[in-house]
């Protein structure tokens, strides 16, 4: 009697496996590349992460700079978690990788995956001035014009009025019903502390979400937009600060936009 319960259940198992691997392999898996030692992005991703990703069901894989002086700050971890991966998030600064992890990195883009990119990655691959690269690294000057959509030409600075935020948020004209703003209110006479990024000569295409106004001054610039060109998917923010991270709006804005660049549903709550 025990032989046949036992060949059921083995049947039962067996046809179990093949569903629940065919799911593990359909999983959203988004990869994170970070290398920034200015704004707290090796801690406050992760921590994004665990809180907006994960409960969603969402596989996250996280590549790190292996330093962030000398050699070991142009040497990133492996990147084989790209090769399953559905969605790539940057937040570099000014890095150098490897031949072999640069070739992978155009490759992504000249795939038209979908890219999610925070602040510094405008000048993720471009060094200070005409700095070259250690031997057998490449740099990417023009990934802020070539993938983001716009040129990077520095920010505003200067000191603010104490209790004033360097930048003030509004929507942007692409705002509207667009799914990436889906939930995300900014608080009455919103504003952050982080300068506001000069983004010019904005692709014509871009769907403007947020724009910028740096204090004491008229002037106005984009602060998070959507871009598709032929079919590519790439969401770009000037936020991005520890202080940034820790706004309701800014982190709904960037749940929001990791299920958008990956053409899926944006969950609702």
């Amino acid at each position: 009697m025990k032989t046949p319960l036992l060949l059921l259940l083995a049947c039962i198992v067996l046809a179990v496996l093949p569903d629940r691997a065919a799911a593990a392999a359909d999983k959203f898996h988004v990869v994170f590349l970070i290398a920034e030692r200015e704004y707290g992005t090796a801690e406050t991703l992760p921590a994004f992460a665990r809180k907006h990703l994960h409960p969603q069901g969402v596989k996250t894989s996280f590549i790190f700079a292996q330093g962030s002086e000398g050699a070991a700050r142009n040497r990133f971890g492996a990147f084989d978690p790209l090769k399953t991966a559905d969605l790539l998030v940057i937040s570099v600064r000014r890095r150098a990788p490897s031949q072999d992890q640069m070739a992978v990195l155009r490759k992504w883009v000249g795939a038209k995956k979908p890219i999610v990119a925070l602040r510094t990655a405008s000048h993720a691959f471009a060094l200070r001035g005409d700095a070259a690269p250690p031997k057998g690294h490449l740099l990417w000057p023009t990934f802020d014009r070539d993938v983001l959509g716009a040129v990077y030409r520095g920010h505003y600075g200067g000191a603010t009025a104490k209790g004033e935020p360097a930048t003030r948020l509004f929507p942007g004209p692409g705002s509207g019903k667009h799914p990436v703003m889906q939930g995300v209110t900014l608080p009455p006479a919103s504003g952050i502390q982080s300068h506001l990024y000069r983004s010019e000569e904005l692709d014509k295409r871009a769907s403007v979400l947020l724009l910028g106004k740096p204090a004491e001054r008229d002037e106005k610039q984009p602060v998070a937009w959507t871009l598709i060109r032929d079919g590519h998917r790439v969401f770009y923010t000037s936020l991005g600060s520890r202080e940034d991270m820790q706004m309701t709006a800014v982190q709904r804005l960037l749940r929001n936009a990791v299920y958008w660049a990956a053409d899926r549903q944006v969950p609702i709550g």
